[in-house]
Formats: C-alpha cells, structure tokens, sequence
C-alpha cells in the first residue's frame, strides 16, 4: 500500500477545493455592473413590449439624457464617498440656478457661450464651497448644509427671475451639444464620457482620490493619520458644486429654456443613480462609473414608463419606492469600522 509523504505541505495532500463564483466579491470589483444589468434587462423588455424601443435611435436618445444625470452623480458620488452619511439634497436647485444663471449671462448669442459655462460653474462651486466650509469646518450634518444651499440657490432664483423667468431660446451653439451628433452619438453622451473618465481618474488616480475614501472610511482615523481632513472634505463639495453647475448648463440644452423647476428631478435620480452605482451610504466605497452606469439605468427606467403611457405621479412613486429599496438595502450592508 502507498503511504502519504507526511513531509509534503498540505497543499500538496489536500483535494483542491471547488469555489463557487462570489457574487459579493464580483460586484465590489465591478460596481457598475449591477446598474448595466439592470439596464439591459429593462432595455430587452421594453423591445418586447414596445418594438423598436432598443432601436439605436432610442438608445441615442436614452444616453443623451443620461449623460447629464451622470455628470451631476458625480458629484453626488463624492460626497456620500467623503463619508458622515453625507448626500447632497441641493443638488436640483443647483442645476436650476446655474442654468438661469448661465441663460442670462450667454445674452442669447453663441458667442458668449464660455461665458455662461463659466458663470454656471462659478456659481455651482461657490455654493458647494459655502457647504463645504459649514460641513467641514463648523461641523453641521451634510444633509442639513445641503438642505440649506438648496434653499439659498432657490432664493438666488427668485431674485434673478424677479421681473419675470427668463424666456427665448438658447444659443445655437448650446443647443448643439444635445441635438447634434458626431459619428451618431450625441455630442452631450461623448462629453459626459470625457467627464466621467475625468473624474474616475480624480478618484481612482489621485492623491487627493486615496485620501477621499480613507477620509469617508474612518474620519477620526484620517485626521489622526495626518490627513487635512477639513480641506479634503471642502474640496469635495467644491467639486460636487462644479458637477451640478456643468449639468445645468447642459440641461438648460437640452431643455432648450430656463425655468425655475429645470433641474428639480435631478434630486432624488442623482441619489438613485449613485446607490444603485454601489455608492455606500456609510461612506468609503463607491465609483463614478457606478454612478454613470446607475444614470443610465434610471433613465432606461423613466423612458420605459413614458413609453408604456405611465402617469407622472406614477412614475415619481415607482421611482420613489425604487429608491427606498436601494436606501434600505445599502444601509444594512455590514461594515467594519477601525
């Protein structure tokens, strides 16, 4: 009878385990996956229930109007990663005021359109500068300063508007970037691409990108690791402001006119987006192309609904309850703090 070496190493002796494929582990790696799924899935079903709803026609138009969802998420992204439970509720107002701002700046000439782009982020960074500061120095709950801005940047509306919302159209060269298409895709889908990769470098690339997860980790550990913690956490919501205020502008093409509601839905998608991007409430995980792939899929969901005659109450409430799910279930995920 052959006897076993007892000498060998247990990895020798040992039947190779078979391991099971890792759902959790898959997903963690590849956060926009679940997103992309999602959206596929829902893509296939509106081809059966409404021919043609795939077609790239749609599909053209469907990125198009999730490109401004993903820029704006992207914002939204970096502060729930910053940590302390934070989301950005201003971010519709935001989107608003920079597309008012930016309307009334541009004069309805395509000559000044770095005039308004410009305007539009000015005011989206300086507001996101103004929480920053209460959140990272004052220490005030994200949710509260967020709150609060949203309620300053519709106060700012009101005075702008005072003599009337902004009519007439916007700029030639404006309403290009979403109605005009290089190579068939829409000039506003392959921005939003250059912003997203752009961003995903800023994260995943930076110094600044390394110490924004450790910062939405651990805060306290941060700061007892030396980290600038206040300026890391400023900087973020300057960003956010910037992210909003570019989605406004491009909204504000889209739409093809100012108003004061313009980027008001914008709230609770961006949120949707972000958590169903694998963003973690808690903070420290999350990626912009999560966040990208969650706009894709919330506006597949929107468009599906509008193409099967759901109401808009209904479709608020199917979006609503959708978004409470992720919340709940991006809340009880187990995390392990240092």
């Amino acid at each position: 009878m052959t006897q076993l070496d007892e000498t060998q190493p247990a990895s020798v002796i040992e039947a190779p385990r078979h391991r099971g494929l890792d759902l959790r582990a898959v997903t963690q790696s590849r956060p926009w996956l679940p997103a992309l799924v999602t959206a596929v899935i829902l893509l296939v079903v509106g081809q059966v229930l409404s021919p043609g709803f795939a077609s790239w026609n749609g599909l053209n138009q469907v990125l198009a109007a999730a490109a401004i969802l993903a820029i704006a998420s992207c914002g939204q992204t970096l502060v729930m990663i910053s940590g302390d439970y934070g989301i950005d509720l201003s971010v519709g107002q935001v989107m608003s005021l920079t597309a008012i701002a930016g309307y009334m700046s541009m004069r309805g000439g395509s000559d000044y359109l770095a005039v308004g782009l410009l305007v539009a982020v000015l005011v989206g960074g300086l507001l996101g500068a103004l929480s920053g500061v209460l959140v990272s120095w004052i220490r005030l709950p994200a949710l509260v300063v967020t709150l609060g801005t949203m309620v300053v940047a519709q106060g700012i509306q009101m005075v702008l508007a005072s003599n009337g919302t902004p009519a007439g159209s916007v700029p030639p060269l404006l309403n290009k970037l979403t109605t005009s298409s290089v190579l068939g895709i829409k000039w506003v889908t392959l921005l939003a691409v250059v912003f997203v990769v752009a961003m995903t470098l800023l994260t995943r690339r930076t110094r600044f990108g390394r110490m924004l997860y450790f910062v939405g980790s651990n805060r306290e550990a941060a700061r007892l690791s030396g980290l600038p913690v206040r300026s890391i956490v400023l900087l973020t919501f300057v960003i956010a402001g910037v992210c909003s205020g570019f989605a406004g502008l491009l909204l504000l093409s889209y739409a093809g006119q100012a108003n004061l509601d313009l980027g008001s839905g914008y709230l609770v998608l961006s949120i949707a987006a972000t958590v169903i991007g694998g963003t973690s409430l808690a903070g420290g995980e999350g990626s912009i192309s999560g966040a990208a792939t969650g706009a894709i899929a919330f506006i597949v969901i929107n468009t599906l609904m509008l193409t099967l005659g759901v109401s808009d109450a209904l479709r608020q409430a199917v979006v609503g309850l959708l978004l409470l799910v992720l919340l709940g279930f991006n809340a009880r995920t187990p995390r392990l703090r240092q």
